[in-house]
């Protein structure tokens, strides 16, 4: 009885910090996502690399993002770089069909 306690605890416990650490790389992918939008606003060519940075960077917290990788085409795009733009428009596509911009 004891020992099933204990276990369940720890079960407890465990799930507890998973859910911890998603809430914590949740809100590392919203600031990558604000600052890299906010970069790509400025425009100038500086800004539009520090945004595919953001971007890249917010892909590792959710790696299947429609709106990261659409955002990434967006940038691209500014950049005049078309083949990596729809490269990453068409990712988008594929994780969220239904974002019409990214079509």
């Amino acid at each position: 009885m004891k020992r099933s306690i204990m276990l369940l605890c720890l079960v407890f416990l465990a799930c507890a910090a998973v859910s911890a650490a998603q809430d914590d790389d949740e809100i590392k992918y919203r600031a990558d996502m604000e600052e890299g939008a906010s970069l790509l606003r400025g425009g100038t060519h500086d800004e539009l690399s520090r945004a595919i940075a953001k971007f890249k960077n917010a892909l590792k917290f959710r790696p299947e993002s429609a709106e990261a990788y659409y955002w990434l085409a967006l940038a691209y795009s500014d950049q005049r770089n078309y083949l990596r733009a729809a490269d990453n428009a068409k990712d988008a596509t594929i994780y969220d069909e239904g974002l019409a911009e990214a079509w």
